[in-house]
């Protein structure tokens, strides 16, 4: 079975589609206009048609003709009429789903091949675990080592984040970089639960001990654009030592309060960032919701959105460039490394 064949037929798993439903009704921009049980009962009256129109099409001469006139009989279409808003919020989803999924691009591909070559890294199912340089001077001797769980942005392969993930792992820093499939959305349910972080925690911490560092792993989650909105949630969840926020953080909607958390939050933006720009009230809004002296602000000049990864996003996600790839991922790599060693 392909990895895309996989990919397609974890959309019909139970945590699945409860992470869908969850999606629809608990999001800021949706709640209030689906209620749960409506989206419940659409799913329970759509699988009851399907089932009972395969089985009975099975004794018939004409199944195809006898599937056409139950899709379109007065019992579907008035399932469908009396869930129209959750209809709408599905369709939403899974068109999202189709066109502004992106993937990584062939720089990114290439950085995960050499270090799967030299062996420092590792890929399973569920995320890619970058080793640290063991090589390098300041490298813990007995200590514990620094880990980051770090969750990537919505509808993005977690691939597209190799090439920061490597420059992270040649500062000393063990990463784990999660794997959002099938529906590329750091959710509940959808590859974004404390559990599943936890089980990552667990593995790549696991594959550190195999590798040249036999050290204990301390371990901080960040994220990327929705992914940073993810990792402020899951936080406390998993107990992580730090907290990092990638152009995340301008959506009053979405922001988590740790006013009261005692964990350190580092923060960075890019300057032209066009759908994650710190004005005055933004940021106002964004470090009333952290920790007051535990907070780290950065903004990176020239960088964008995309930046913190390496894919070429879709219309209307797309946006110039004023600062080249490697070195935004140089700056970010550099001010995230020194935060997560507390060398501030």
């Amino acid at each position: 079975m392909t990895e895309n064949i996989k990919q397609v037929w974890r959309l019909f798993f139970p945590t699945t589609i409860y992470g869908i439903v969850r999606q629809i009704t608990t999001n800021p921009f949706t709640a209030g206009k689906v209620e749960f049980w409506h989206v419940l009962h659409f799913w329970i009256m759509a699988v009851f048609l399907l089932v009972t129109t395969s089985v009975l099409s099975r004794s018939l001469e004409s199944p195809l003709y006898f599937r056409t006139l139950a899709y379109f009989s007065p019992f579907a279409i008035g399932t469908i009429n009396e869930n129209i808003p959750t209809v709408i919020a599905l369709g939403s989803i899974l068109s999202n789903w189709i066109t502004y999924r992106v993937d990584a691009d062939s720089g990114a591909k290439a950085m995960i091949l050499e270090r799967m070559k030299c062996n420092r890294m590792k890929r399973s199912s569920r995320f890619d675990v970058y080793m640290p340089d063991t090589a390098i001077d300041n490298f813990p001797s007995k200590s514990t080592i620094k880990g980051l769980i770090l969750l990537p942005g919505a509808y993005v392969d977690h691939s597209a984040y190799s090439l920061t993930a490597a420059k992270l792992s040649d500062r000393g820093i063990l990463v784990a970089v999660m794997s959002m499939e099938p529906l590329r959305l750091a959710s509940p349910y959808l590859g974004a639960d404390p559990s599943d972080v936890r089980r990552v925690m667990r593995k790549a911490s696991q594959y550190a001990l195999d590798y040249k560092c036999r050290r204990n792993v301390e371990w901080s989650i960040g994220g990327h654009s929705a992914g940073g909105y993810a990792a402020m949630t899951l936080a406390h969840r998993v107990k992580a030592k730090k907290l990092v926020i990638w152009a995340a953080g301008t959506i009053p909607e979405l922001l988590v309060d740790l006013k009261k958390r005692q964990i350190d939050v580092l923060a960075i933006f890019g300057s032209k960032d066009n759908f994650a720009y710190l004005t005055r009230k933004s940021k106002k809004n964004f470090l009333t919701k952290m920790p007051q002296s535990r907070t780290v602000l950065r903004i990176i000049r020239g960088a964008n959105h995309a930046g913190f990864g390496c894919y070429n996003p879709s219309p209307p996600f797309s946006e110039p460039k004023f600062l080249c790839l490697e070195k935004q991922h140089e700056i970010t790599a550099s001010i995230t490394a020194n935060f997560l060693k507390d060398r501030r």
